[in-house]
C-alpha cells in the first residue's frame, strides 16, 4: 500500500459533509484517507445544528423542529455505527447519558392535521400502527416485510371496528342519531340522483359530518393517486422523475381530483411539513409531483417500526456530537471558524478543469493548538449555543464580531487560501445550494449544468420556536397524547410537543411542556442578493418575533383553550404567567425570554423540491472537475429531498465517489497496477457502484 495518503478538504460541517467523513475515514480504509473539515463558526451541523444556551438553563435551542422518519434506513444506520464506535472507542459508557442508540431515539406514532371548522378549530388524527422492525439494523430491506405489513393492516382494521362500534353505542344513547343518520344517507342518494346538484348538496352533507368528510377525503387521495399512477407509469412508461414538471396539486387535479380533495387540510399539511412554498409565500405551494409520491410513499408505506423517531435531545447533542468525537478520534482534523470564499478553477484550457485552490477567511484563532468544541452538560458532551470564547484569542473583539455563522461576518478576518497538492488533492463541497453562487462563481462561468441547478433549484427561509410552559400540554387543553401537528394556519403551521427535551435541561422550576414551532418565512428585500447584513438579520429577527407574538396573543387557544385569557375564548392571548421566565417578568415581556430563530442566511435556507427543478439537480461526482465531489440535500438521489436521509445519501455517495477516483490515481502509480488489483478484490465493498450508480441497498428507490 502506498504512504501517500490522499488529502481531503471537506468544505462545511452539516450531514452530507460528515457522512461523507464517516466513510472516508471508515477503519475498513485502512488510513488512505487524511481528512479536514472546514466549518464556519463554532459548530457542526449545517441546518441540524443545536446548541445549550448556559445562560438559561442548559436549554436546548435548534434552528426548527426536527424528527426522523422511519424509513430513514442510511441515516438511522450511520447513526447505529455511531453510537457502538463511541462505545468501543471507549468515548461514552453505555450507562452514560445517551450512550446508547436505544436510548438516543424514541418512537412516535401520532400525526395530527388541523382543520378549520365553522370558527373552531379541529383535529384530523392519524395514529400509525407500529411494526416489529427496527430502522437502520444490518441487511434490512428498504421497505417492511410482508408480516408487518399484515400487522400494521389488521390494528388499522381494528381500529375502524371499534370506531363503528363507538358509532353504534353513541347512536343508541343518543335518540336523535338514527335520524340524522338517515338523513345523511338521503343526502347521498340526492346527490347521486341529482348530478347538477352534486357538488352543493355534498358540500353540505360533508359540513354537518367532519368525519365522513375526512373519509371521504382520505378515500379520494387514495383513488387519484392510484389511478393516476397507473394511467402515467403503468401505461404511459412515465418514471416518477418525469412527473416532477407539474407541482403534486397540479398532477392530482389532472387525474380528477375534486376542490373536496384539493384544498383539504391533510394535503395541505403535507406541503406545511415539507416548507414547500416558494420563497415562504403561503400564496405560492410548489412541490414537484414526482418527489411528492416517493418520499410520502416511503414515508407511509415503508417505515420501520414507527411513523417518526424523535430524538431524546437536541440534535446537537444526539447527532453530531457522537459523530464528531468518533471522527476526531479516527483522526479527522476540523478547522472550525474557517468561511469558504472561493474555489479557484485550474487555467490551461488544455488540461482537465480542477480545483487549484480553496479561498477561506479564518474568524476565530483558539489560544491552544486547536479548538475544543463541546460543552459537558450533566455528563453528556454537547455544542454550546455561542462560541467558548475562553478558547478565544482577544475573545472581547471576537464577541462583537457579531453573527460567526454568519457569511458577512468577517471575524478576525485573516484570509487564507488552500492549494492543490499542498492542502488537498480532492474537495467536497458541502455547503448548501443557495451559498454555492457568492463561493462558486468560476465553476457556474464554466460548467453550464452547475450554473443551471444554482438557478433553477429553489430554496426558501424558515422561522421556528421553543415555548416553555408550567402547565402539562393536557393542562392546558390538548386532548390526547403529545402529537406533531400540521397546517394549524398562518406561518407557524408546524408544532409538536417535545416536552421530553426539556428533562434533560436545568430548569429551577417544573417544565409542564415543551411546544416547538416552525414554518416557512418570507423575509423582506435585501440590498445585497445571496448574504443579508447583520442589520438585514437583526430585521429579520424582528419580523419573526413580532409573528411569534401575535401567535401567542391571538393564535393559541385553538391548540390549548385553557392556556388563553379567558379560557376558552377564540382570539384571546395566550395566560403570560404560563411561560417560564424569570422571576418579576411580566406579561408578554415573558415571551423574550423564550427562544425564536429565523434561517435566512444562504446556508440555512430549506432546499426545496420545486416543480420542474429535479432535472437540473447534478449527481455528486457531476462537478466536470476532476478533484471535486457534491455533498448534500441538493444533489440528486433517490429522494431530491430536503431531509437528513438525502443529506447522508448524497454524503456516502459522495464517499464513494472520491474513493474510486483516489483508487484509480493510485493503479496509475508505476509498479501499483497488479497490487491495488489485488487489494480490491481483497477488500468488503469491492462490488461497490461505480460514481453516479445506485447502489440497491442503499439507494433503492
Amino acid at each position: 500500500m502506498s504512504t501517500n495518503k490522499t488529502k481531503v478538504a471537506i468544505l462545511g460541517g452539516g450531514m452530507a459533509s460528515l457522512a461523507c467523513a464517516w466513510r472516508l475515514s471508515d477503519p475498513s480504509q485502512a488510513g488512505a484517507y487524511d481528512v479536514t473539515v472546514y466549518q464556519m463558526g463554532w459548530r457542526l451541523g449545517g441546518k441540524g445544528a443545536s446548541g445549550r444556551n448556559p445562560k438559561a438553563a442548559q436549554r436546548v435551542e435548534e434552528h426548527g423542529l426536527h424528527v426522523w422518519m422511519g424509513f430513514y434506513h442510511q441515516a438511522f444506520a450511520l447513526m447505529r455505527e455511531a453510537y457502538a464506535e463511541l462505545r468501543s472507542r471507549g468515548l461514552r459508557s453505555p450507562m452514560a447519558p445517551l450512550g446508547r442508540f436505544e436510548a438516543a431515539f424514541e418512537a412516535h406514532d401520532l400525526i395530527v392535521v388541523a382543520e378549520q371548522l365553522r370558527a373552531r378549530w379541529g383535529f384530523w388524527r392519524f395514529p400509525f400502527p407500529r411494526n416489529d422492525e427496527r430502522p437502520g439494523t444490518p441487511h434490512s430491506t428498504p421497505w417492511p416485510s410482508p408480516s408487518s405489513y399484515a400487522k400494521m393492516a389488521t390494528e388499522m382494521l381494528g381500529r375502524g371496528l371499534r370506531a363503528l362500534q363507538r358509532r353504534r353505542d353513541d347512536a343508541r344513547a343518543n335518540p336523535e342519531q338514527p335520524s340524522q343518520a338517515r338523513e345523511r344517507v338521503a343526502s347521498f342518494l340526492r346527490a347521486a340522483l341529482q348530478p347538477e346538484r352534486r357538488a352543493e348538496l355534498l358540500a353540505e352533507l360533508f359540513d354537518q359530518d367532519d368525519e365522513l368528510r375526512r373519509w371521504a377525503v382520505f378515500l379520494e387521495f387514495v383513488v387519484v393517486n392510484l389511478r393516476g399512477l397507473a394511467i402515467d407509469l403503468g401505461l404511459g412508461g412515465l418514471s416518477l422523475d418525469d412527473l416532477d414538471d407539474l407541482d403534486y396539486r397540479e398532477w392530482l387535479a389532472e387525474h380528477g381530483a375534486s376542490p373536496l380533495l384539493l384544498e383539504s387540510a391533510g394535503l395541505r399539511g403535507m406541503y406545511d411539513m415539507s416548507f414547500a412554498y416558494l420563497d415562504g409565500d403561503l400564496d405560492q405551494p410548489d412541490f414537484a409531483a414526482g418527489v411528492f409520491l416517493r418520499f410520502f410513499s416511503r414515508m407511509f408505506l415503508g417505515y420501520k417500526g414507527a411513523v417518526f423517531w424523535k430524538m431524546q435531545g437536541g440534535m446537537g447533542d444526539v447527532v453530531f456530537a457522537p459523530m464528531y468525537q468518533v471522527l476526531r478520534d479516527r483522526g479527522v482534523r476540523f478547522e472550525f471558524f474557517h468561511r469558504v470564499d472561493a474555489l479557484g478553477l485550474s487555467e490551461d484550457p488544455r488540461a482537465p478543469l480542477a480545483v487549484e485552490r480553496v479561498e477561506l477567511t479564518r474568524q476565530a484563532a483558539p489560544l491552544g493548538e486547536r479548538y475544543e468544541p463541546l460543552v459537558d452538560v450533566d455528563g453528556l458532551p454537547c455544542w454550546p449555543s455561542e462560541p467558548r470564547w475562553e478558547q478565544l484569542r482577544d475573545p472581547a473583539a471576537r464577541s462583537a464580531d457579531g453573527n460567526l455563522e454568519s457569511a458577512r461576518t468577517d471575524g478576525l478576518g485573516e484570509r487564507r487560501v488552500l492549494t492543490r497538492g499542498e492542502d488537498f488533492d480532492e474537495v467536497v463541497l458541502g455547503i448548501s445550494v443557495a451559498a454555492l453562487p457568492r463561493i462558486c462563481a468560476e465553476l457556474i462561468e464554466r460548467n453550464p449544468a452547475f450554473a443551471a441547478m444554482c438557478r433553477e433549484t429553489k430554496t426558501t427561509a424558515t422561522q421556528a420556536a421553543q415555548l416553555w410552559l408550567r402547565s402539562s400540554a393536557e393542562e392546558l387543553g390538548w386532548a390526547g397524547p403529545p402529537a406533531i401537528l400540521d397546517a394549524y394556519g398562518g406561518a407557524m403551521n408546524t408544532w409538536a410537543d417535545m416536552t421530553h427535551v426539556a428533562e434533560i435541561e436545568d430548569w429551577p422550576e417544573f417544565v409542564g411542556h415543551l411546544a416547538y414551532f416552525c414554518g416557512p418565512y418570507s423575509p423582506r428585500p435585501y440590498a445585497e442578493a445571496g448574504a443579508p447584513s447583520p442589520a438585514e438579520l437583526q430585521r429579520d429577527f424582528e419580523d419573526a418575533f413580532a409573528g411569534v407574538l401575535e401567535l401567542a396573543s391571538s393564535g393559541l387557544g385553538g391548540l390549548w383553550p385553557r392556556a388563553t385569557l379567558p379560557p376558552q375564548r377564540p382570539g384571546a392571548p395566550l395566560r403570560w404567567s404560563e411561560l417560564v421566565a424569570p422571576e418579576g417578568v411580566e406579561g408578554s415581556a415573558r415571551l423574550e425570554h423564550q427562544y425564536v430563530r429565523v434561517n435566512t442566511e444562504p446556508t440555512e435556507r430549506y432546499v426545496l423540491s420545486a416543480k420542474g427543478a429535479t432535472r437540473y439537480r447534478l449527481r455528486p461526482h457531476e462537478t466536470g472537475c476532476m478533484n471535486l465531489t457534491f455533498a448534500g440535500d441538493w444533489t440528486r438521489t433517490s429522494l431530491n429531498y430536503g431531509c437528513i436521509e438525502g443529506a447522508v445519501q448524497s454524503g456516502e455517495a459522495a464517499a464513494r465517489a472520491v474513493d474510486q477516483r483516489a483508487r484509480a490515481r493510485r493503479d496509475r502509480e508505476p509498479g501499483r497496477a497488479r497490487a491495488s488489483a489485488l487489494e480490491w478484490l481483497q477488500r468488503p465493498g469491492q462490488g461497490a457502484p461505480a460514481p453516479g450508480q445506485r447502489s440497491p441497498e442503499r439507494e433503492a428507490s
